[in-house]
């Protein structure tokens, strides 16, 4: 199993003012991480005859898990009994749920409560219906539990049809092993339950844990016969936020295409939306193909680079991804918010990591990039100039 601690690259800033954007940026990461969050390991917890739930399918991971002597405590945990205001700042984005269905008195009432036999690990993430969350932070804590955790023990899963069929294409056999169940269902589990408490941020967790999810696709999917292909990830007719203006899109590919070809650049120029010509969603299977087949991967924040995780990193040579990232406050933080891109999610990647800034210009639906800051990034990218 590769070190991929010891292989973490700073991400490099390329943009016209010089070394200043770097500075920033460099202080930006060094100073956004709470104190006391970034845990380098999930704390694992295992209650005899316990009880499990899911509380929350959207940017909360809230769940709970009990026996008749404890409830298991943790950020984006609840105490299913007593639900306090505390409880909804601990939980972060706080989803809702009509609490007083799953009350102290009606729980052992509830219809929605299912007795299952055997040893289960409950697991549950934020964002777990989402394609690019289960990605990069769903994953990593599945992969690292799997890895550590006897293959006697099922595993309990929120029932979504996203996460279902990633989970059956990257490996049948496991997901075999998955009881889903549903929103808001108690799970009375006769036997041995395991539920990890991770991060109040899975992402930044995440990175601890990237060689667990890596080492099991490199199992699990086949090589790719070569990797050859050039991916321009595009958000223009995908969506209403952050689309790089398309005449300044439209620049930029034209300007990548003369620079693979004046320099000699193998590779398959490949622009990607995520969807076919018709405008249906490619299924997981296509893009894991394209992403499996890439040495390098160029494109907005969003949802499609998170495919870079299908990539075959399986050698000495890194992955290259220039992604186009919000500034710091004061240039074009509005876009976003400032510098929020994949730098904590992807720090367990062994990649070769380039950035350029939207400009000042742009806004939370229409995005520019500045063509010079876009030359100077793959020059160092392909010519190490």
């Amino acid at each position: 199993m590769k070190n991929l601690k010891k292989n973490y690259q700073i991400p490099t800033v390329h943009h016209h003012s010089g070394s200043i954007m770097q500075k920033k940026f460099e202080h930006y990461c060094e100073n956004s991480v709470t104190v006391g969050v970034d845990r380098k390991l999930p704390t694992i917890h295992c209650l005899k005859n316990g009880n499990y739930a899911i509380w929350s399918d959207s940017c909360s991971c809230n769940q709970s898990a009990w026996d008749e002597y404890e409830v298991i405590k943790g950020s984006g945990w609840s105490d299913p009994f007593e639900i306090e205001e505390k409880d909804k700042k601990n939980c972060w984005y706080y989803y809702e749920v009509l609490w007083q269905k799953y009350n102290n008195e009606n729980l052992k009432k509830n219809p929605k409560t299912r007795k299952l036999k055997g040893n289960y690990v409950g697991f549950h993430s934020w964002w777990a219906g989402a394609y690019g969350h289960i990605l990069h932070d769903n994953l990593p804590l599945l992969a690292y539990l799997k890895a550590n955790i006897n293959d006697s023990f099922k595993f309990l899963m929120l029932n979504d049809p996203i996460f279902k069929n990633i989970l059956k294409v990257l490996d049948e056999e496991f997901y075999n092993r998955v009881e889903w169940i549903d929103l808001g269902e108690v799970i009375s589990v006769d036997g041995y339950l395991i539920v990890p408490t991770p991060d109040r941020y899975p992402c930044i967790m995440a990175k601890n844990l990237m060689t667990y999810l890596l080492e099991w696709i490199s199992i699990s999917l086949p090589k790719p016969v070569k990797k050859n292909n050039i991916v321009f990830y595009t958000r223009n007719n995908t969506t209403k936020c952050r689309v790089l203006n398309l005449e300044n899109e439209q620049l930029i590919i034209n300007n990548l295409k003369q620079f693979l070809i004046d320099n000699k650049i193998d590779g398959e120029l490949i622009i990607f939306s995520g969807k076919d010509k018709n405008g249906k969603t490619l299924s997981v299977e296509e893009q894991i193909s394209i992403f499996r087949s890439a040495h390098t991967i160029i494109g907005p924040h969003g949802t499609g680079l998170t495919n870079i995780m299908w990539c075959d990193f399986d050698n000495d040579t890194r992955i290259k991804l220039l992604e186009f990232y919000p500034g710091p406050n004061g240039y074009s933080s509005q876009v976003q918010a400032e510098f929020h891109g994949y730098e904590k999610v992807f720090r367990g990647l062994p990649i070769d990591y380039h950035i350029i800034l939207y400009e000042p210009q742009s806004t939370l639906s229409e995005t520019f990039v500045d063509l010079r800051d876009f030359n100077q990034a793959i020059e160092k990218m392909f010519l190490n100039k």
